[in-house]
C-alpha cells in the first residue's frame, strides 16, 4: 500500500518529488477498492497521473484547484465523457491532456481509440495527446535511450 503524502528520501538530492493522493476509484464496483494517484513535481513542471481516478471526482478537484498542472494523465473516459471535458477545462484549462488506458486496435472490440479521437474535436482549443500503440513504442524507445549508459 502506498502512503498519501510526499516520497522523498533524501531532498537536498532529489530531482523531482512525487505526492501521492488517494482518490475514489472509477465504477460503482469498485468503490471500496483503495486507489491512489499522483503528482510529480519536476522543478516546478507538475504532471497529474489520475490512474482510475473516478471521472469529475470531487476529491481530485480538490487536489488540484489552485495549481498549475502543466500534464495531466487520464484515461480516456475523462476526454470522452462530457463531465470528463467539463471538469477539464474548469480545474485543468492549461493542462497538456495525455490520454491514455487506450486498448491496442487489435483489441478494441467497443470503439473507444475512436470514440476518443472524436472527442478531441470537443476542445479544439487544448493540447491533447492520444497514446496509441506507435505513440506507446515511441514513448519506451525514448525512455530507453535515456536510461541506457553511453
Amino acid at each position: 500500500m502506498l502512503p498519501e503524502g510526499n516520497l522523498l528520501s533524501k531532498p537536498e538530492e532529489a530531482r523531482g518529488q512525487l505526492t501521492f493522493y488517494r482518490f475514489p476509484h472509477e465504477g460503482a464496483q469498485y468503490a471500496n477498492v483503495a486507489h491512489y494517484g499522483l503528482i510529480a513535481d519536476f522543478s516546478g513542471c507538475e504532471v497529474l497521473f489520475a490512474g482510475d481516478c473516478a471521472t469529475a471526482s470531487p476529491t481530485l478537484a480538490q487536489v488540484v484547484k489552485g495549481r498549475k498542472i502543466h500534464v495531466a494523465v487520464l484515461p480516456f473516459p475523462w476526454l470522452t465523457l462530457k463531465k470528463g471535458r467539463e471538469f477539464l477545462n474548469t480545474y485543468l484549462p492549461d493542462a497538456v491532456l495525455v490520454i491514455c488506458h487506450l486498448p491496442f486496435p487489435e483489441d478494441d472490440e467497443n470503439a473507444y481509440r475512436q470514440a476518443a479521437a472524436q472527442a478531441v474535436r470537443h476542445m479544439p482549443n487544448r493540447d491533447i495527446r492520444l497514446m496509441t500503440k506507435e505513440k506507446v513504442e515511441m514513448l519506451k524507445q525514448f525512455i530507453y535511450k535515456k536510461l541506457t549508459p553511453i
